[in-house]
């Protein structure tokens, strides 16, 4: 017997049929259930729960400003206790007094340690001569501690010397900045 001759017995095709049907009823009740008009909320991942123009933010001790910063755009995400900012010019000080202005595309505050990270950051150090800038593909000011660390392309430059490296940590309470991970320093004499 071959499969043709099965399938045309009276049981085979009785069954064949059945099943048949049962699909089809399946498929019916699959496909044609009542939709639900219960209002759906759409959660996309990394939607700000808050969004502003034009914002001034300070970061205080007490009575006295650590940073201060404006930016373009802020985004806040409520969950994780995260302001992202964008197109920032912001001032750090201490003791009330500025130590250095810092321009970033981009930064992000974390509510929770008060950590600023800044990506494609440039630094001008205040009471400097002559003028010291400090350029950091990202760079971390750590609250707590008020130091800046720094990781990628650093480079420190002022009108007669440039040095550059991959780590930076400056100490805002100790006035102390060094530069290392493949350090180099090039000095400019002017006759």
């Amino acid at each position: 017997m071959n499969l043709v001759n099965i399938v045309k017995t009276p049981i085979v095709r009785k069954s064949l049929y059945t099943a048949g049907i049962i699909w089809f009823i399946v498929l019916l009740i699959i496909y044609i259930k009542p939709p639900d008009l219960t209002p759906i909320i759409y959660e996309k991942k990394n939607t700000p729960d808050f969004e502003f123009e034009t914002v001034k933010i300070s970061q205080l001790n007490g009575e006295l400003v650590e940073w201060q910063l404006t930016a373009k755009n802020a985004s806040i995400y409520k969950k994780d206790g995260v302001l992202s900012l964008s197109n920032v010019n912001g001032s750090l000080y201490n003791d009330s007094e500025k130590q250095l202005d810092f321009i970033s595309p981009k930064a992000l505050y974390f509510e929770n340690d008060s950590n600023l990270f800044l990506q494609k950051t440039t630094l001008l150090l205040s009471g400097t001569t002559p003028k010291t800038f400090v350029k950091c593909n990202s760079l971390q000011f750590k609250g707590e501690s008020k130091q800046f660390i720094g990781k990628g392309k650093i480079a420190l430059i002022t009108s007669d010397i440039k040095i550059t490296g991959n780590k930076l940590v400056a100490d805002i309470a100790k006035n102390k900045l060094s530069i290392s991970k493949k350090a180099r320093a090039e000095i400019y004499i002017n006759e």
